[in-house]
């Protein structure tokens, strides 16, 4: 779910950005967003946001949390622990 809002609140970063480049027009309408580095700070910023949403921690996302455990030999599964 958090990669869902990661990637809306990019594609809005994106639109920021580029509805300044593209429709400058319809933009200097908007007097927030009239301002050409206020207006690349929030598109930046939107972006920043939504790539740290869409990359999970590494610790918990790589982490399994059943881990097998086998018999003296090592070669039979005896059970599952689970992990911290």
């Amino acid at each position: 779910m958090a990669k869902l809002i990661g990637y809306i609140v990019m594609l809005l970063g994106v639109i920021v950005i580029g509805a300044k480049i593209i429709l400058k027009n319809f933009v200097e309408k908007f007097p927030i967003l009239s301002n050409t580095k206020m207006t690349a700070m929030v598109g930046v910023a939107l972006l920043a946001i939504g790539f740290i949403l869409t990359n999970p921690s590494s610790s918990s996302s790589k982490t399994p949390k059943h881990l097998p455990v086998y018999d003296k030999a090592g070669k039979k599964v005896v059970g599952y622990r689970e992990s911290k």
